[in-house]
């Protein structure tokens, strides 16, 4: 993001992400990975997948249901046992913040403000999960790049909610806003 957008809040022109359209993708991921339908409700209300599936088409990419089934298909992947330890944060993911998120991070054309306001939340809420389980990651010997000392919660939040309120987009916050990305986490299991 250019340092003229930091200034001031970006007024951009979001598309459009309706409920019929979410519940259509979480219908054809629960054909997909043969959810039961608890399964089914638990990832429906989930924040994040919501917000993942919502990206391509708030920031009007080309094929966005391509996209975001995509990239839902990953982010199931990546929190179930048989892809979680494939997807877990390693020493590697240290360089940067969004190194974890690359996988879910393609998008064909679109709003790139947009785009990145979006995985900017994302980044939130992966970091607040780490911040979250220091403790418990601590006790069980699982790194943190937290709890290491590598990331700075407070401080990498912080930069990260200028860039997020620096774009304006009540479409996403309907989603998720910062505060809520803030106190969120990936909970589904």
């Amino acid at each position: 993001m250019t340092e003229k957008a930091l200034m001031y809040n970006e007024k951009t022109e979001a598309g459009t992400f309706s409920e019929t359209t979410w519940n259509d993708l979480i219908d054809r991921l629960a054909i997909l990975f043969d959810f039961s339908e608890e399964k089914k409700i638990r990832f429906q209300k989930n924040r994040l997948a919501k917000l993942i599936a919502a990206l391509p088409f708030l920031a009007k990419c080309d094929d966005p249901y391509r996209t975001a089934i995509s990239h839902l298909t990953i982010t199931y992947l990546a929190s179930h046992k048989a892809g979680k330890d494939i997807f877990s944060h390693n020493f590697a993911d240290n360089k940067s913040l969004m190194n974890r998120l690359e996988p879910i991070s393609s998008f064909k054309g679109g709003n790139k403000l947009i785009i990145d306001r979006g995985m900017n939340i994302l980044a939130v809420i992966m970091l607040a999960d780490h911040n979250k389980d220091c403790r418990i990651d601590k006790t069980e010997g699982k790194y943190n790049p937290v709890s290491s000392g590598i990331w700075n919660f407070d401080e990498i939040s912080s930069e990260l909610e200028i860039k997020i309120n620096s774009v304006d987009c009540p479409a996403m916050d309907d989603i998720i806003s910062f505060e809520d990305a803030r106190a969120y986490w990936w909970e589904y299991r």
